[in-house]
């Protein structure tokens, strides 16, 4: 290589350097955030091994439909395993309810219990079949 043309290959580099040395030290520096004054608490999901759904008729319950464990049925309610019932929720407890499938599928009450030969399962009464059918997923207890 001439030694010219190594020269101006040196200036250039060098001019090189200096732009994007001044570029770094102009751009935003970050700035620290103070803390959230709300305090997050993190809630333990329990696994739900069964997530379906059932209406309020007699070939689904048993012979009075429209009175669960809880008392009279009441919208965005669930029914609950008895393993659930007492030791994770109670009557009245309200749930947030994820799919592994379908993600969120809402926020529900639990009112009923399910038939004694289910464990881990919770099912979700509703109008009209859901879209989701039978899944597996989590449970959070949700604070009020």
């Amino acid at each position: 290589m001439h030694p010219l043309k190594f020269a101006v290959l040196i200036v250039l580099v060098s001019m090189n350097a200096l732009v994007w040395g001044n570029l770094a030290t102009t751009w935003p520096q970050p700035v620290a955030l103070p803390a959230p004054a709300v305090e997050v608490r993190e809630r333990p999901a329990v696994d739900i091994h069964r997530i379906t759904h059932y209406q309020a008729v007699v070939g689904q319950t048993d012979s009075t439909p429209n009175i669960s464990s809880c008392g009279p049925n009441r919208p965005n309610q669930v029914a609950v395993s008895r393993d659930l019932m007492g030791t994770v929720v109670e009557c009245g407890t309200e749930v947030m309810l994820y799919s592994e499938e379908d993600g969120y599928l809402g926020t529900f009450v639990v009112w009923d219990l399910t038939n004694k030969r289910f464990r881990s399962t919770i099912d979700v009464l509703t109008e009209v079949p859901a879209p989701w059918g039978k899944t597996y997923g989590h449970l959070v207890v949700k604070e009020n």
